[in-house]
């Protein structure tokens, strides 16, 4: 790729061109230089890109509130890992303690030590599952 150097008269040439009101000495420098050429058609194309779009830009007010409101959700979402780190860990713990007393109550006391230790699971299980969900609202 070929670079082309600036022309002096190049903002000149510019300034007619939106304006509009290229004289013929222009034109004919126009005509022979290929950076001012070049320069022209750029800036055809970016102001036919730049009349053709249709974007909306929000206000900064908006931006601003909803950027805002980010940083407080991801602070408020790093501030409850660990919350739920120790809900995983709490309900692990429980299980494993059901499972155990599960285990040495089984012998002694037979069904109704299954059953108080299903019980017990049944709770501690519905409790963590409570206390997760009125944590996510």
């Amino acid at each position: 790729m070929r670079q082309v150097m600036p022309c002096p008269h190049e903002p000149a040439i510019l300034a007619a061109v939106a304006k509009a009101a290229l004289s013929d000495e222009q034109r004919a420098h126009l005509a022979s230089c290929e950076s001012c050429s070049e320069a022209v058609l750029v800036s055809h194309f970016l102001h036919e890109a730049a009349s053709s779009a249709d974007c909306a830009v929000p206000d900064a007010g908006l931006v601003w509130w909803k950027a805002q409101l980010r940083l407080k959700r991801e602070r408020s979402e790093s501030a409850m890992k660990p919350v739920a780190v120790a809900e995983k860990l709490s309900a692990g713990v429980l299980i494993g303690a059901v499972g155990i007393g599960a285990a040495l109550l089984t012998p002694t006391f037979g069904i109704a030590a299954i059953a108080l230790t299903a019980g017990v699971a049944l709770l501690g299980g519905a409790g963590s599952i409570l206390y997760w969900a009125a944590s996510r609202k």
